[in-house]
């Protein structure tokens, strides 16, 4: 039931159909087939949009990067980066949903269906598996890989709630984006390989887009598609419901950010 959630997500129309009853006939093949499409052109032009949006983004963040080229990011430095790229792609990402009369309910952020402390709860086992599946490929990262990715400089152990909150806006527009829009515009377009075959494949190609925005270098690629994929599959889990996979997010990023400012 919780692949039917995730890979049939509402998507909105300007007028409901009516439930099938006894004075309501099921659709016509020919009608489910138009609807079908219809939902598919929608998604296409949804992912075409958000592609726009995350290099609009992207390309925002650019000068910043440049005047920083020669040096680490401190929590000042990392934080403007965070507020021009993450809050472009938050911008455009409520901007597609605007468009289809939809909401962030629409992508799954709801309260969660076991509620938020037992969700809350989860976090900690969520995370321990994911360094289970990371462990084996943390080799095929390189420190000048990691360097080049986020060159994160020292800093003095008061910044933790600035990397924290850092942490919490990455995971949030991030597993919105990838996990909550991508994916289940994927889902859609890759509906006529069935819910199983529309979930993998979904999976594979925001998980590899997912690890494109994080750095190109193989060793990252692999890391963080993995860690996409892991994502995807615990969304599936949580029935579409992003409140667990964005807190792990956030807190996988605080654990990484505070490592490498005190080290």
């Amino acid at each position: 039931m919780a692949a039917v959630v995730l890979l049939n997500p509402p998507e909105p129309a300007p007028a409901p159909a009516p439930e099938p009853g006894p004075s309501a006939p099921l659709p016509s093949p020919a009608r489910r087939a138009a609807r079908a499409h219809a939902a598919r052109r929608h998604a296409w032009q949804d992912l075409g949009a958000a592609a726009v949006v995350i290099v609009l983004a992207q390309l925002a963040a650019a000068p910043l990067a440049f005047w920083w080229l020669d040096d680490s990011f401190g929590p000042i430095e990392l934080a403007m980066l965070v507020a021009v790229t993450h809050g472009g792609m938050l911008l455009g990402t409520l901007w597609i949903l605007r468009r289809r009369g939809a909401g962030l309910a629409d992508l799954g952020c709801v309260r969660p269906a076991r509620g938020y402390r037992r969700t809350l709860v989860l976090v900690i086992p969520a995370l321990l598996v994911m360094w289970l599946v990371l462990m084996p490929l943390a080799s095929l990262v390189r420190p000048r890989e990691l360097d080049d990715q986020l060159p994160i400089a020292a800093s003095a152990p008061f910044w933790l709630p600035v990397w924290v909150a850092i942490a919490g806006v990455v995971g949030f527009v991030e597993e919105l984006l990838f996990r909550g829009l991508v994916l289940r515009r994927l889902a859609t377009v890759f509906a006529e390989h069935g819910r199983r075959g529309a979930f993998v494949l979904a999976s594979l190609l925001s998980s590899l887009l997912f690890g494109l925005l994080h750095g190109f270098e193989p060793g990252i690629l692999v890391v963080t598609t993995t860690i996409g994929l892991y994502l995807a599959f615990v969304t599936l889990r949580e029935g579409g419901n992003l409140v667990l996979v964005m807190l792990v997010h956030a807190a996988q990023d605080s654990i990484a950010f505070t490592i490498r400012s005190l080290s």
